[in-house]
């Protein structure tokens, strides 16, 4: 009797942890997307920057 309930707390434990397992690594997942999305923003915001400067400097002459 023993050894069966422990056999199913050993089970519904791993299964517990196997959730919050693969719930961090989609946090981590969408982390890493979010993060390539703000990098390619600011890559933009940086083209448009740097096309300003380089227009306000052109009529500057």
């Amino acid at each position: 009797m023993v050894v069966v309930l422990l056999s199913f707390l050993v089970r519904e434990l791993g299964f517990v942890i196997k959730q919050e397992i693969e719930q961090e690594v989609r946090l981590v997942v969408g982390i890493r997307i979010e993060l390539k999305k703000l990098e390619s923003t600011f890559k933009t915001l940086q083209a448009v920057l740097n096309d300003a400067e380089r227009r306000r400097m052109n009529d500057e002459l």
